[in-house]
């Protein structure tokens, strides 16, 4: 049996590449790894098209394809690729089943995530009914999570993103920084819809709650800078736009 001849060509041409890769220093290697791997996303889940309709993703093979190569990039770059890639779930549901799985220290080794910040339903072990679970409560079902960088795309009703987002800040832990992104602004206002005996809006003065928040769990060597310039600014950060990005430091 003959190979047809363009892969022929296309495997010369791979194993000259490789020939290449390895003749040079391995800092120069272990450099190239790392741009490969902090440009790769791994996506999982189901990306929504509408309100009732979603596509389904899944890690495009290439995504580490050259750990496939051989024996000693694999040795060499298999260790590099998990705390620099970023893990994406387009559906929240598929974080727990696929990180849940992992061994602790596999686990720990995550540095990138990015998921969605909708609320989803989970039947837990011995219940009869599907809960529903906020983000920051998902986050609690994978001990030994030590990221350096969470990103949640909040979802477009501000009441709801602005309780996601509160959570993350109050209960919140497993990552160094958090990037909280919504499509709008909505959750800036919420509006109080009955004002009888109550205030115009139904969301708490921002930045000041979530920084006394922060000092309560964390300490005095926590807190939010304020997002104006020429303000003092503490540990953690925070920027709120039309997009709505908090940027927080926390614990691992």
């Amino acid at each position: 049996m003959t190979l047809p001849k363009e892969r022929m060509e296309s495997r010369h041409i791979g194993s000259q590449s490789r020939r290449m890769l390895l003749q040079l220093p391995g800092e120069i290697r272990n450099q190239i790894y790392t741009c490969l791997f902090v440009s790769t996303t791994i996506t999982f889940g189901e990306s929504l098209v509408t309100d009732i309709t979603s596509e389904p993703m899944k890690p495009a093979s290439s995504s580490l394809a050259i750990i496939r190569t051989c024996r000693q990039i694999k040795q060499e770059a298999g260790t590099l690729w998990l705390g620099l890639v970023l893990l994406n779930f387009e559906n929240p549901m598929h974080m727990p089943d696929k990180l849940s799985t992992l061994p602790l220290t596999t686990r720990s080794e995550i540095r990138h995530l990015r998921v969605s910040g909708r609320p989803f339903l989970l039947k837990p072990i011995g219940y009869f009914r599907d809960v529903c679970y906020m983000i920051a409560w998902a986050l609690k079902l994978l001990p030994g999570l030590r990221l350096d960088k969470l990103t949640v795309l909040g979802p477009s009703d501000g009441r709801v993103a602005y309780v996601t987002l509160g959570g993350l800040i109050e209960y919140g832990n497993g990552w160094r920084e958090l990037h909280f992104i919504t499509p709008n602004s909505k959750m800036l206002g919420l509006a109080n819809e009955d004002t009888f005996m109550a205030g115009p809006y139904i969301r708490e003065p921002q930045p000041s709650t979530w920084n006394n928040i922060l000092l309560r769990r964390d300490g005095a060597n926590s807190g939010l800078p304020s997002p104006f310039s020429g303000l003092p600014s503490l540990t953690h950060q925070a920027l709120l736009s039309t997009r709505v990005l908090a940027n927080l430091s926390s614990r691992k």
